[in-house]
């Protein structure tokens, strides 16, 4: 292609997309984005397959807590057992079925409660900064830098120690040990947004606070939201799986991909797919949701409206 022929094609993209919001424009790169797509695709049918886990296990007639000692570290491909057994005979498949569904959930809830209270708080400190009603943001960061000031991961394993480390408060300590990197992402864009003209327009026809906050700076900054949601999803499954190794995880018999993959390692030479599967699940859903994050990022990237082909 020629070069002139190269700067009619540009023209003619850019008459084509000219006038779409950047929501819009977002999603026509995230419809070309093939590889964001795929990850996408892989995240709902991990989800799909946890939410089926009890329909699975009764449709091949197999039960996460059912053990049967004599038929221990079966292989993959066993009859009634597609992907094995484990060290008390219990189906790994539906294991880890059940234990997706504690893994994505922990994932999924603590990421959740953690973007609602740093987004609140980082919309809240950033839109009083260096107004008459400053104090509340020096108040906030005094806060948010004491907090950061500790070790997440000494506090983590205090916490843990303290409390019985089921499902419930597992989210708990990861979503309030983990806003403050939220609040700090929000609070810097909406200082950014602060001053632009459709905030000053938004007060000049007397707009509440509330209403600017929530309904014109935050939906401008749903992408930082996006990413830090996709990225956290995925850290909050590592730190559930560091957590089981130092057996302050979910503890068994209830099943996570964590606590299975660290039980597993004792039986690697016996079992060696006890070991391989919920690793790989691990490890498949981590890149998977970065992937995400990494697409959402581009996507709604404002100069890359000229990458639309």
């Amino acid at each position: 292609m020629s070069a002139s022929e190269a700067a009619v094609l540009s023209l003619h993209n850019e008459d084509e997309y000219r006038g779409q919001t950047l929501g819009q424009l977002a999603l026509l790169r995230l419809r070309r984005d093939h590889l964001t797509l795929i990850a996408i695709g892989v995240i709902l049918l991990l989800t799909v397959l946890a939410l089926l886990a009890p329909v699975i296990s009764d449709t091949l007639d197999v039960n996460y807590r059912r053990t049967d000692l004599r038929n221990t570290f079966a292989k993959i491909g066993s009859p009634g057992h597609p992907l094995g057994t484990d060290d008390l005979g219990r189906d790994h498949l539906s294991r880890l079925l059940y234990g997706a569904r504690v893994s994505l959930g922990i994932g999924f809830s603590a990421a959740l409660v953690s973007l609602i209270v740093g987004t609140t708080v980082g919309v809240v400190a950033g839109f009083y900064q260096g107004s008459r009603l400053g104090f509340i943001d020096d108040l906030i960061m005094w806060f948010v830098i004491t907090l950061n000031s500790v070790p997440s991961l000494f506090l983590l394993l205090i916490i843990s120690a303290m409390l019985s480390p089921t499902v419930f408060t597992l989210i708990l300590i990861l979503a309030l040990l983990s806003w403050t990197s939220t609040m700090r992402f929000v609070r810097g864009e909406t200082l950014s947004h602060r001053g632009r003209e459709y905030i000053v327009a938004a007060h000049a026809i007397g707009a509440s606070t509330p209403r600017i906050m929530f309904l014109h700076i935050l939906p401008n900054i749903f992408s930082v939201l996006a990413i830090n949601l996709a990225s956290d999803i995925g850290g909050f499954i590592l730190v559930e799986s560091a957590l089981s190794f130092l057996n302050l995880g979910v503890r068994p018999p209830t099943p996570s991909w964590g606590n299975m993959l660290i039980n597993a390692q004792t039986f690697y030479t016996m079992g060696v797919h006890l070991v391989i599967m919920p690793g790989l699940m691990i490890v498949i859903t981590v890149l998977c949701l970065f992937l995400i994050g990494d697409g959402v990022r581009d996507a709604f990237d404002p100069q890359a409206s000229k990458k639309i082909a």
